[in-house]
């Protein structure tokens, strides 16, 4: 009869877990909210959280941060994973979609005009009167960006 245990974390092990979780902490209460509003968050978890912004005191801050430490640790593995990849990557989704946006951009302010019928093709929703404006705009104003910027703009909301 055996019996193997298993091993118990170094000290070093969870001092460097105290380490990550009191930076993901500090991470997290200067995350806009918005961002944070897309993670399904317990309810005191959420509510340290939205408090964060709003505590001054160097002290009183150090003692709330600590408070929402102790939240995280009893959230489960997943969504501290999650917390993770939002601190880390932010909205990837919003990145994504803007480096679309600047590649159409790019594409309809070129000389082809076929182009335009190919981004209204996979759009159907834009404002096509809307969007033939602003391109000849763009392309008469050159290095005046208010045309350009309303193109960008016109083209990340019909993504």
């Amino acid at each position: 009869m055996s019996t193997e245990r298993e091993p118990r974390p170094s000290i070093r092990d969870k001092q460097r877990a105290a380490r990550d979780l009191r930076a993901l902490t500090e991470a997290l209460a200067v995350l806009p909210r918005a961002l944070l509003a897309k993670v399904d968050l317990p309810p005191r978890l959420r509510e340290a959280l939205d408090h964060a912004p709003t505590v001054t005191s160097h002290v009183a801050r150090r003692r709330h941060l600590k408070h929402v430490a102790a939240l995280l640790r009893m959230v489960d593995d997943e969504l501290l994973d999650e917390l993770r990849e939002l601190v880390e990557h932010g909205d990837r989704r919003g990145q994504v979609r803007t480096h679309q946006a600047e590649r159409w951009r790019d594409r309809l302010l070129g000389e082809d005009g076929q182009e335009l019928t190919q981004f209204v093709e996979e759009h159907p929703g834009v404002d096509v009167q809307r969007l033939r404006q602003l391109v000849r705009q763009a392309r008469r104003e050159g290095d005046q960006r208010r045309a350009v910027r309303a193109l960008f703009e016109v083209i990340r909301d019909a993504l």
